[in-house]
């Protein structure tokens, strides 16, 4: 639009219609509400959870190789030690290194049994 008087026009529009806008979180969202709760105890609304980082270096730039990565799972699977390859993947990221640990050390052998010494005079 080029003409500044249109441009300068104002526009008024009636809607009667009941709002379908969800107001649950609408006191959330309000700015003055915000900075009156935050003047009465002094602190700012939203988690107290650390934020949480992660390397992803190594993750797909696109949805090819995403696909590609995920159908090569099973390969990589079976590159896993032999105490690690039946765990569920999901159970298997949330493993601390300790845990992880403790997975891999293979249980000692069962002691050999000792064999039976006959009793004197048998």
């Amino acid at each position: 639009m080029n003409n500044p008087k249109a441009r300068s026009m104002k526009w008024e529009t009636h809607n009667d219609e009941p709002t379908m806008t969800d107001q649950a979180g609408a006191g959330d969202t309000d700015i003055n509400l915000i900075v009156k709760r935050y003047g009465v105890y002094g602190q700012a609304p939203g988690g107290a959870s650390q934020p949480l980082y992660g390397d992803f270096a190594d993750m797909p730039d696109n949805l090819a190789d995403a696909f590609r990565l995920m159908r090569s799972r099973p390969e990589l699977i079976n590159q896993l030690p032999e105490q690690l390859r039946g765990i569920p993947l999901e159970e298997l990221i949330t493993l601390t290194d300790a845990e992880l640990a403790a997975r891999l050390t293979t249980p000692a052998p069962p002691p050999a049994p000792t064999p039976a010494t006959p009793a004197p005079g048998a």
